[in-house]
């Protein structure tokens, strides 16, 4: 888990350098931020409905689930 063959590989679900670019030159003057990829922005969608407090805790107890299934 967490490894990929080359630095060439494409990973699943991740956009590409291309694409990333390309969107964010796009949207240069929509101001200093650009969610590139659709799960990215369903990210945004889902953590828009949550305080700050609420999503810093969401974030942190997915870390910590994952630094525990790494162990």
């Amino acid at each position: 888990m967490g490894q990929i063959e080359s630095l060439d590989t494409q990973v699943p679900g991740a956009t590409s350098p291309e694409e990333t670019v390309v969107r964010a030159l796009e949207n240069l003057d929509k101001g200093p931020r650009c969610l590139v990829g659709e799960q990215l922005q369903q990210s945004e969608q889902y953590f828009s409905t949550m305080t700050r407090n609420e999503a810093v805790r969401v974030m942190a107890e997915a870390t910590r689930s994952l630094n525990t299934a790494a162990k």
